[in-house]
Parts: C-alpha cells; structure tokens; sequence
C-alpha cells in the first residue's frame, strides 16, 4: 500500500485495514510512505491490528510521484526470498478490499486463465443519491461492442476503461510481470501514478481485447457485489458535472435494446474522412 502520509486520511486507513487479517491465511502488510516521524509510524501500527507490518520510507525516490512504484521492489524481493507468499495485493490508501473480493478475484482467475486474462475490479462510489457509481468508466457500452466471454449466468466483460487504482496477482501472474516491460514506468499511456497501478493487463494482450482485464456481468448487465471495490473518498460521485463519477454502475453494459456497431459510434471522432476500421472482439461460449 502506498500512503501518503496525511492525518485526515486514517479514516480510510481504519476502514480498510480491517479487512485485512480475513484477506488470507496470513497476511502481510507494507505500507510504502514518505514520512520518517516515528511518531506517525506509530499510528500507523495502531490501525493495523492482526498482521505482519512493515513500514518502508525510500531514500532516493527523485520524484513524490514516483512513491507507488516502490513496492514493485518489494514484490520483487518477495517473490525472490518468501517462497510461501501466494498472492500480491497492491491498493492505494483509500480502497477498500474485503474477503469478498479475493474469493472473487480467486474464482474468476480459474475461469480466465485458459485465456490469458487477469480478473479485475471495478472501482465504485456512493452519489449523494445513495446510489453506486463507477469512479473511472464514464460511457455506457452494449454488450455486443465488447470482448467477452458468455455463460449461462451472464458475462466475462473487457471494459475500455480498466483502471482500478489496484491490482493482485498470484505467483504466476508475478512470474511474468517481473519479466514484463510494464516494470518500467515509461511504458504505457496512463499519467505516471495511475501506470504503477496497471500491472499486467496491457502486456500480451489476447486479439480482439481491449487489455488483459475481464470483470464478471450478470446476463442484465449488472456488475455483482463482489467484484466491486469501494472508492471511500466518493470524491467523484459527490462532484456534480464531473465527467468520472456520473455513470451509475448498472448502466455501464446495456445487454438490451439495439447494438449500435463502435465505428458508427465513433465516426464523431473523426478527423479525417476516413472510416474507422470494424474491430473483431474476443467472444467464446463456455459452456
């Protein structure tokens, strides 16, 4: 986890970490930050009750934006030193994972795995209307203009929009990234903090995806509980014209009514007379 270091904030901190004793088996937490007051290390061991913790302040970053990129030195050591150690949580200080969402994440990547696809989340918010919205995907899309899997209960879905702000991977999936040229922060398009966040999901991507990141979708195009992560600071939904924030989560795949192809969709987007290309998506029935 990387924190920085803020008072206001050791409510999501308080939040969060007590889920973090049913995550697994045994749990071991780092807390990345950027302050050496002992004092405030001290606080921070009160809120996390029940695991190993360990509190890492880096010498020679260059760059404060560069502190969530520390802890992929310390999942390197991990996977190197502590054999025993299975899974690799990375979240921001105000994300709240629960067991729900491991025993989700556990599932589906059994599911994904013959496909090379990594399970994702999808970030969510309380709006002042008590109703859930999505943190980052801000455009409604039909099922039909997605990459997806299908089964008798609904969907594998290849969101646009994949950020999560997290990610998990077990000891294979770590196996690859440490290989990976998503290691270094010039590679991919995202603003340098969110790109420590991505992980592997635009490295090897499968033909016909978007990225490597499927989320499970209810046949009604509902997103279940389990594979949502709450955005504590609601900080999105609560804004009012924010273009992230104004999408409820049960809109964001329409399973219904007409399927308007995305080139047709995107000819607004042009800037020439070209006509864009028709993309052929993944689609795999598993049953």
């Amino acid at each position: 986890m990387t924190f920085f270091y803020d008072e206001s904030r050791f409510g999501y901190l308080e939040q969060i970490a007590q889920h973090y004793p049913h995550l697994a088996t045994q749990t071991s937490v780092w807390v990345v930050t950027n302050t050496r007051d002992e004092a405030a290390h001290q606080k921070i061991h009160q809120v996390f009750n029940g695991v190993e913790l360990h509190i890492v302040v880096p010498s020679h970053l260059g760059h404060p934006l560069l502190l969530p990129w520390f802890h992929r030195d310390i999942f390197a050591e991990l996977y190197r030193t502590r054999p025993e150690v299975s899974h690799f949580l990375y979240v921001e200080d105000d994300l709240e994972v629960t067991p729900e969402n491991v025993r989700y994440w556990l599932e589906a990547r059994e599911v994904l795995r013959p496909f090379s696809l990594i399970p994702s989340f999808l970030r969510v918010e309380e709006g002042p209307d008590g109703h859930l919205y999505s943190s980052d995907v801000y455009r409604s899309a039909h099922i039909g203009n997605l990459p997806r899997l299908i089964d008798s209960e609904g969907y594998w879905v290849n969101l646009r929009y994949p950020y999560q702000a997290s990610y998990l991977m077990d000891q294979e999936l770590m196996a690859e990234f440490l290989q990976s040229p998503t290691q270094s922060p010039d590679s991919g398009t995202w603003p340098i903090r969110e790109k420590a966040t991505q992980g592997l999901i635009y490295s090897n991507v499968p033909k016909g995806c978007f990225s490597r990141a499927f989320i499970r979708v209810g046949a009604d195009g509902g997103i279940p509980g389990a594979a949502r992560i709450h955005h504590l600071p609601n900080n999105y939904a609560m804004k009012k014209g924010n273009k992230y924030g104004g999408l409820r989560v049960g809109e964001l795949v329409r399973t219904q009514g007409i399927r308007i192809p995305t080139p047709v969709q995107e000819l607004n987007k042009l800037v020439s007379l070209r006509i864009p290309k028709r993309r052929r998506f993944m689609v795999h029935h598993l049953d």
